[in-house]
């Protein structure tokens, strides 16, 4: 959808803003299309910034989660190769037999040590759940950030913007990475190495930089 909305700006630009310009159409009606269609074209970006934006935060939440979940699986397993039982709601709990107060030192040291481990494998279960949260919580304050409805007024391709900024963040996208020598080749390595999505992501939240590049390429 983003590479659409962006096409459709791109189009827009060249098969009906650019040939009006050039023909160097005037007047009052001229004026008001003028801001109409470029409005139009304002609006494809900041949809696209959206949608983009969208797929970046699910995409790592995604990431973050099958993380999580895959620490989770591997703690379970363990703890229950262990002997200890792992509920539903990862809570650890041991089913062998607690020793008695009359029971040897040896005994009651050897019960201690399990008691540690079975701590042990509740914080690591434990630390799983809170990744699968913090990525959750955190994916839907994002998403709560992108507004539709900001297409149609004049700071919505600023909030877009700002979005896409901390979408970049959240998807560990550092903006110290950008290159900041005026090295043709080292640009278009940086460039190269990146995904489709990466330099989108990277466009919509430092459109600056990003075109500063571009002079340099």
């Amino acid at each position: 959808m983003a590479e659409s909305l962006e096409e459709a700006q791109v189009r827009h630009r060249h098969k009906v803003t650019g040939p009006l310009h050039a023909s160097e159409w005037q007047g009052t009606d001229s004026h008001y299309a003028f801001m109409k269609m470029e409005a139009s074209e304002t609006q494809l970006g900041t949809a696209q910034s959206d949608v983009t934006s969208i797929a970046a935060i699910l995409d790592t939440v995604h990431v973050e989660m099958k993380s999580a979940q895959d620490q989770l699986r591997r703690s379970v397993r363990i703890a229950e190769a262990d002997g200890f039982t792992v509920d539903d709601h990862g809570n650890v709990t041991d089913n062998s037999s607690c020793p008695t107060g009359n029971a040897d030192e040896e005994t009651q040291e050897g019960q201690a040590v399990r008691v540690a481990v079975m701590e042990g494998y509740q914080n690591e279960i434990q630390y799983g759940l809170d990744d699968a949260s913090t990525a959750d919580w955190k994916g839907m304050q994002l998403l709560q950030k992108i507004d539709a409805f900001t297409l149609d007024k004049d700071y919505g391709a600023q909030t877009a913007k700002d979005a896409a900024r901390e979408v970049a963040g959240f998807s560990q996208l550092d903006e110290g990475a950008i290159p900041s020598k005026k090295d043709p080749k080292e640009n278009a390595k940086w460039w190269a190495s990146l995904s489709e999505q990466e330099r989108q992501e990277y466009l919509d939240a430092y459109p600056e930089k990003i075109g500063w590049l571009v002079c340099y390429e």
